[in-house]
């Protein structure tokens, strides 16, 4: 029981690492960890205080917001934070947050907007899509950047992922706020790209697929072991 747990449990963590390993080249991604907790304990004998283990879960996966490395871009409509924060869109009536900030425009009833590339709207500080104006026959983005809105949680751990580059509030996030102009730093024709490492990944899936393989012939050890005492019987 203990190998089976064990195989859920690396199951989801190799599953974690690929995903990171996937998203080394997309912009924004945060990458994630899975955290292992142990199952219940219960005591061996009653004349001493020794426990025997039953397994273990994958727990919590925690999602690590260190900043990425900046890329210089020819395109005005990226952006990127420097400090704190994050980019907020309107994506199918729900508000997402993220730190991808590879924009474009998209025109909806003779109105130009600010919209991500799948398609949802860039919020301003009141949380409105950014309708853009004209300036010299070109859509002035330059105007736009001064109404993007960057916001901020008290406990961005407690984001929820609802894609790889975007998140949306929990009961544990905290209420959404904007952040101080004085945390952060918007820069235009930059994009953050993703924070993961590729060496200690790699790292770490090694050590996962051992460590499944392990426990899997762990599993298959036991079933040998029980083929042998049913034909003993």
């Amino acid at each position: 029981y203990n190998a089976y747990t064990a195989l859920q449990a690396y199951q989801q963590n190799i599953n974690s690492i690929s995903n990171n390993i996937a998203n080394t080249s997309t912009n924004g991604y945060k990458s994630t960890k899975v955290n292992f907790d142990d199952l219940i304990y219960t005591q061996m004998e009653q004349s001493n205080n020794l426990m025997q283990g039953h397994g273990v879960k994958a727990g919590s996966i925690q999602t690590n917001y260190g900043q990425g490395l900046f890329v210089n871009t020819t395109s005005a409509n990226d952006f990127a934070i420097v400090g704190e924060g994050f980019f907020a869109a309107l994506n199918k009536g729900q508000i997402e947050y993220t730190r991808d900030g590879s924009f474009s425009v998209s025109m909806s009833q003779d109105k130009a907007f600010l919209v991500r590339n799948d398609g949802s709207y860039v919020l301003d500080k009141n949380q409105k899509p950014i309708e853009l104006t004209k300036q010299d026959d070109q859509w002035d983005i330059d105007s736009a950047k001064d109404k993007i809105g960057i916001f901020r949680f008290n406990n961005p751990e407690a984001l929820i992922k609802s894609s790889n580059t975007s998140f949306i509030p929990s009961a544990s996030s905290g209420n959404v706020s904007l952040a101080n102009e004085d945390s952060y730093l918007l820069v235009q024709s930059c994009l953050e790209q993703s924070n993961v490492e590729l060496g200690p990944q790699m790292v770490a899936l090694i050590e996962g697929q051992k460590a499944f393989s392990l426990n899997s012939r762990v599993l298959q050890t036991a079933d040998q072991i029980e083929e042998i005492i049913n034909n003993l019987r």
